[in-house]
Formats: C-alpha cells, sequence, structure tokens
C-alpha cells in the first residue's frame, strides 16, 4: 500500500475496517486536517500497543510501525510550520518581551529561538524575492527585524 499514492480526497473516514498506512510523511497527497493525521497516528498505535502487549489476539504488523513513524514526522511538521509565524503575531501584539520566554515555549535557548527567527525571516525574504507573492516583504522583514531586536535577550 505504501507504493500507491493516496490523495486526501479519496480517503475514507479513518474508522474504516481497513486502517490507513503508509511509510512517508507525504503520503497522503493533499490537503488534511491535522486531527484526522492524529486519528490514524493514534490508530496505528493503538494496533501496535495492543498486539505488543497481547490484547488484541494478533501480531503487531509492522506496517502500522511505518504508519506510526512517518504520520508521527508529518504531524510534527504540520504543528511546527507556522511557529514562527506565530512568533512574528507575538511580536506585532508587543507580547513578546523576552527571548528567553520564548525559547521557553519553544524548547530552545532564548539565543537560538532569536537566530532561528532571524534565519526564518531571511528565508521569507528570499522566498518572496523568488516569487515574488509568497513569503513577507522588505517591509515586513524590517518591521519584524526592528520589533525582534528590541526584545530583551
Amino acid at each position: 500500500m505504501h507504493n500507491h499514492h493516496h490523495r486526501a480526497d479519496d480517503l475514507g473516514s479513518p474508522h474504516t475496517s481497513t486502517p490507513f498506512r503508509t511509510r512517508t510523511p507525504d503520503q497522503p497527497v493533499g490537503m488534511l486536517l491535522t486531527s484526522k493525521l492524529v486519528d490514524w497516528w493514534t490508530q496505528a498505535r493503538q494496533r501496535t500497543f495492543l498486539a505488543e502487549h497481547g490484547q488484541s489476539g494478533q501480531p503487531v504488523d509492522v506496517e502500522d510501525y511505518w504508519t506510526e513513524l512517518a504520520l508521527g514526522t508529518r504531524i510534527a511538521k504540520e504543528v511546527t510550520s507556522g511557529r514562527w509565524v506565530t512568533v512574528s503575531c507575538l511580536l506585532r501584539a508587543g507580547a513578546l518581551t523576552t527571548w528567553r520566554d520564548a525559547g521557553d515555549a519553544l524548547a530552545m535557548p532564548g539565543d537560538t529561538a532569536l537566530d532561528s527567527f532571524r534565519s526564518w525571516l531571511r528565508s521569507q525574504a528570499e522566498l518572496r524575492r523568488h516569487t515574488g507573492t509568497i513569503g513577507l516583504t522588505a517591509e515586513e522583514v524590517k518591521e519584524l527585524t526592528v520589533l525582534a531586536e528590541a526584545v530583551a535577550r
């Protein structure tokens, strides 16, 4: 099943009799709610847990391990992809007073959070230069840089 490209719109409910399985985080293709990905991950985890502990009457299906791994990776990407946008919102709202606070929320040192935010700003500016529409404008980068540098370290 892992060689077939699944599309989000041709997948049924995660509660069908045939469990969803994948070996790569980019499957299924298309937009899916993170909650649906979490449902599938939870179901695969539950199947392996029950099989590992002799509660399901079935042996562990290694495809469920692959599904856990791949969907876990995709879920992590989904939930962390917008973190620098959120930091930008906190900066614009005047709610970010120290980079240490940001670092604590991001599970990294404050200096690393600031350096990572600066890197994200550079990548957003580069994205805008290449696409003309996606990414941050030079004015937005300048605004956020000024706000970021004003925050205590």
